[in-house]
């Protein structure tokens, strides 16, 4: 944030260093390292906290093309759950990035992660719905 007052632009590739030692899951994923989107969403929630408009602009062109660039499944999960966790309802700005990510890659509903965090987030179930309504998918 400090560094986005000086500049008004931020690194869409954070960093996140842990000098300590960190836990890895069975594939050797870093489980402390939150991934880039996830820290996208954080800067965002910031910005949107601290009502700095332009930040908030720029975090959310960093997750539109993170989210462009068909990252990790896991990955877009992990961002998923951070969106709809930290953002108001009616704060469109990131869940309309994932909806639409969502509905691009459908083969992704066939998966049972997918489908536990549909159940999981009503909220995103429902845009889903929305969204497909708009586009006639029905």
């Amino acid at each position: 944030m400090v560094y986005y007052l000086y500049h008004f632009n931020y690194d869409g590739q954070l960093q996140y260093d842990r000098s300590l030692g960190s836990d890895t899951d069975g594939d050797g994923t870093d489980v402390d390292k939150p991934t880039r989107d996830v820290l996208v969403t954080y800067v965002y929630a910031l910005a949107e906290r601290y009502l700095i408009r332009g930040l908030k602009a720029v975090a959310l062109r960093h997750f539109k093309a993170a989210a462009t660039d068909l990252l990790d499944i896991n990955d877009f999960l992990k961002a998923t759950l951070e969106v709809y966790t930290s953002t108001l309802e009616d704060d469109r700005g990131l869940r309309d990035v994932v909806v639409e990510a969502l509905y691009k890659n459908s083969q992704w509903l066939d998966k049972e992660e997918v489908r536990d965090m549909l159940k999981g987030l009503g909220a995103l179930t429902y845009d889903l719905v929305i969204y497909m309504c708009q586009q006639r998918s029905f």
